[in-house]
């Protein structure tokens, strides 16, 4: 590789650096590359991006996906995520970004959705419509997928529909002991107990 490929090869990293870590539009970079000479379009960078998009980062992302799906245990979170494009007719922008880590390989996937909904867990994991799902016999137990979650109402669903076996996540259940000794006192010192459990566990775990 000579020197002139090796500095397409920076300026390529360059921009992808700065575009998504340090978020700074292409237009501005564009600007940037022209105050040291350097005339490139929007277009340009836009279409290189694509390129990387379709040719390699797609097919690698696809097989992380159908790692998830082939997983028998997987750890799953959602959180809010904004995003650049209105999404529904009262010019909302929020979307949910969701987690989907695999116990047994060390893969993580991140599912950006404009939904909250079991939709979304659905699909990932089982590559289905959840309308479809509703219409599927149970799984059979043993079968399962397990899935490590917050009591939040999506993984619920699909529990509901056959589909997953569900653990609930040690922070949450410490809460429910938290909570437990704070309503009802004279739980406080079996709730006690249990709290010191959980931490020996959070110890062994770090």
């Amino acid at each position: 590789m000579d020197g002139r490929n090796r500095m397409v090869v920076l300026d390529i990293g360059e921009v992808l650096l700065n575009k998504y870590k340090n978020h700074m539009p292409a237009e501005r970079q564009v600007n940037d590359m022209g105050e040291y000479g350097l005339t490139v379009s929007s277009g340009t960078i836009f279409g290189g991006l694509k390129k990387i998009y379709f040719s390699y980062l797609q097919v690698l992302y696809l097989g992380m996906v159908k790692t998830v799906r082939e997983s028998r245990h997987i750890y799953i979170d959602e959180s809010g995520w904004k995003l650049f494009a209105i999404i529904d007719e009262k010019n909302n922008c929020n979307g949910f970004i969701w987690v989907f880590v695999c116990k047994e390989i060390r893969a993580v996937v991140y599912v950006i959705r404009p939904s909250r909904g079991a939709s979304v867990p659905c699909e990932t994991l089982f590559d289905i419509d959840i309308e479809e799902a509703r219409l599927l016999e149970p799984i059979p137990a043993g079968y399962k997928k397990r899935i490590t979650v917050d009591r939040f109402s999506s993984y619920k669903m699909l529990e509901r529909l056959g589909l997953v076996e569900i653990t609930y996540c040690w922070a949450h259940q410490r809460r429910d002991f938290i909570s437990v000794k704070t309503k009802y006192p004279q739980l406080k010192k079996w709730a006690d107990i249990w709290i010191e459990k959980i931490a020996q566990i959070y110890h062994i775990n770090n």
